[in-house]
Parts: structure tokens; C-alpha cells; sequence
């Protein structure tokens, strides 16, 4: 009788261990899935990284500050590979898409050939500054802009926006198409495990988690935006939510090893909330397209391993607050918001593509 005790109490200690491990830093919120309708793991956004968003908004890099991937601009002098050139229409072209750089809750400030713009963090640390100026249109340059020399922007150091006319006929100039898709490389991301480190969390098996990426493999992604009539492309592509749980992270899982930086920024994810809450019948109409032709699960939600919902990890870490940003499209409204990296429940990711207006050659 006592060997029986004895037993079901070690028994009943390591069914409960994974929740223990768990709710270090949680509200004891069992790991997995969560009720798309519930918000308690989400806080409100009160504030943004001026230089994240201005950097995320031309060039991503990995932790070390080397580029991972250029969202807009091209390197049209080989010989300084630090400034970059945009193909633009006209002056007010360059002016929008400038202004597109500041963060949602930044001012700049206008001045007579141009604009300056003191960058702050969430708290309004200063970050330093980059100027926006009007040119002479020698070479076709109608406006550049300079980084501050204290501003620790990565990769570039000048940005030049280039008219139409002036544009050389050899760079890239790719069409994209509304509601077609195209096949793009990008990392895989998937759960790993690894031996158990000192004060980490742990699954029941006694390995820490972690989301890592691998080499990239094609990826199917949908245009939601054509690039004609001076408009960018922008292409999307969901993890899709199968029923597995090396598909799926928590927050943590995404920044042990930083496989959150391989995920759409927020200048990106914004980009694609302004579509989605604009075109909800559409989106839902690319969902069901991708699954029924396609074979792309992006809406599946069966099974216990699936994370049951529509939220995706950003590019977007608040490594001061232990926040990560997330797109939420659990309703038709859809928002971005910020969760506690202790969050047991799961999340997918979402990849995001720009692509510079398509330019008919003469």
C-alpha cells in the first residue's frame, strides 16, 4: 500500500512539472493553444522604437547587425555599398515614402528643404537623427537622406531617391500580379531542443525549447498588392498551423536563438493590417484558396498541437519590458500588439515581401 502511494505521488508530481516550469513569469496559462476570442496574454502598445522602425523599414539585420534582408533601395555604385537609391516619380513621391519610415507615435520636424527627424525609444531616449533634403536633380537625385553620426542605423549611411527618368535600365524591375503566387526562398523555422541551461524553462522531457532557423527552402506567397501604378508589391506568406508542435513557438522560443528576426518587421506587419482590415473578404478568400489549390494549411486550427488562432511573432522585441509584438487577425478588425515573452500559449509567423513599383520599359 505504501509502494502504491509512493508511486502515484511521484506520478502525479511529473504530470504536473511541465506546468510548474511553465508559470515562471505566467498566469498559469497551461502551454499550447489559447481561445482566439481571449486577450489576457496581450498589452497595449504604448509606445515605438523610432530607429527599429526606420532601420526594419529599409534594411533587417540579424543580432550582430548584419543585413539579413533589404526592403527597399538598390546599390547602384558599386564602389560604396553604404548608399543605397530608390526609384521615385517626383519629389512628394520621396517625401511619402520617407514619412512611411517615422514610427506611428514620432514627429518630425519640417524645414525649409526638407525634414529632420530626432529618433527616441519607447520610453523617448534619444537615438539619434537622420535628414531628409531636397537635391538639385543633378543625376537625377531629387532628395537624399544622411544618417547622424551618432545614429546607430546598420548598412547604410546615405539613401538617394532617384527620379524615373534617370533610373538605369539594367537594375531589377519585376512585375507582380494581384491574387498570384510566387515562389521565394526564406528560412524555415521550427522547434528545437537543447540540454537544459541554468533558471531556463523546460518542456516535460527536461530539454529547453527553443524556435530555430534553417537554411532557406521555397516558400509560396500570395500577392495582396500588385506593384503597378506606382504602388509597391506585397506579398505575404503564413506558417501554416499543422498539427505539430515543432511548428509552433512560445515568445521565448523565438528569441533564445533569434529566429523572431527572421519574421515580418513591423513597418511590414503594418502594411499587411492595413490590407487585411480594408479587404477582409479577400483575405479570407487568398486563406481558402491557398488550402483548397494550393495545399497551404494557413487556417487549419485541427488538432491539440495547433496554436488555434490567428496571431504571428514580429521582428519586434522590448527586450527592456520582456514584450514581443504580434499581428493579431482573430478578428475581422485585427490589431498589433504586444505580449509577455513568458506567454506559455503559441504562436505562428508571417513572412513579408515588398517589392518596388514596376516601371513599363519604353
Amino acid at each position: 500500500m505504501k509502494r502504491n502511494l509512493f508511486y502515484f505521488i511521484i506520478l502525479m508530481a511529473f504530470v504536473a512539472m511541465p506546468l510548474t516550469s511553465c508559470e515562471k513569469g505566467q498566469k498559469g496559462e497551461e502551454q499550447g493553444q489559447h481561445d482566439p476570442s481571449s486577450d489576457e496574454d496581450q498589452i497595449e502598445i504604448t509606445g515605438y522604437d523610432g530607429l527599429e522602425w526606420f532601420q526594419n523599414s529599409i534594411v533587417v539585420v540579424d543580432k550582430k547587425g548584419k543585413p539579413e534582408r533589404r526592403i527597399v533601395g538598390e546599390m547602384l555604385d558599386p564602389s560604396d555599398t553604404t548608399i543605397l537609391s530608390v526609384r521615385v516619380n517626383d519629389l512628394k513621391n520621396a517625401e511619402d515614402i520617407f514619412l512611411s519610415w517615422v514610427a506611428p507615435d514620432k514627429e518630425v520636424n519640417k524645414v525649409s528643404d526638407g525634414y529632420d527627424y530626432a529618433m527616441t525609444d519607447y520610453d523617448g531616449t534619444p537615438q539619434g537623427s537622420v535628414a531628409f533634403r531636397n537635391a538639385d536633380a543633378s543625376q537625377g537625385v531629387l532628395a537624399t537622406v544622411t544618417v547622424g553620426a551618432d545614429t546607430d542605423l546598420k548598412c547604410f549611411t546615405e539613401i538617394n531617391f532617384v527620379s524615373s527618368q534617370a533610373w538605369p535600365l539594367n537594375s531589377s524591375n519585376q512585375k507582380f500580379e494581384y491574387c498570384q503566387t510566387y515562389v521565394i526562398r526564406a528560412s524555415h523555422l521550427s522547434i528545437e531542443q537543447s540540454p537544459v541551461q541554468p533558471n531556463d524553462w523546460y518542456w516535460e522531457d527536461g530539454n529547453l525549447t527553443c524556435m530555430v532557423p534553417s537554411w532557406p527552402r521555397d516558400h509560396t506567397f500570395f500577392c495582396i498588392q500588385e506593384n503597378t501604378d506606382g504602388k509597391e508589391a506585397i506579398l505575404v506568406y503564413l506558417s501554416p498551423d499543422v498539427n505539430d508542435r515543432h511548428a509552433h513557438g512560445r515568445p521565448k522560443d523565438y528569441i533564445d536563438y533569434n529566429a523572431y528576426k527572421h519574421c515580418a518587421s513591423l513597418p511590414e506587419a503594418e502594411k499587411v493590417l492595413k490590407y487585411y482590415t480594408e479587404n477582409y473578404e479577400y483575405w479570407e478568400a487568398m486563406i481558402d484558396y491557398m488550402e483548397d489549390v494550393k495545399g497551404e494549411k494557413w487556417d487549419w486550427h485541427l488538432g491539440s498541437s495547433t496554436t488555434g488562432n490567428e496571431e504571428f511573432i514580429l521582428n519586434s522585441y522590448n527586450e527592456k519590458d520582456g514584450t514581443i509584438k504580434v499581428l493579431d487577425l482573430d478578428s475581422k478588425t485585427g490589431k498589433i500588439i504586444d505580449v509577455d515573452v513568458a506567454s506559455c500559449f503559441t504562436y505562428r509567423y508571417i513572412y513579408v515581401r515588398t517589392f518596388p513599383p514596376y516601371i513599363e520599359e519604353e
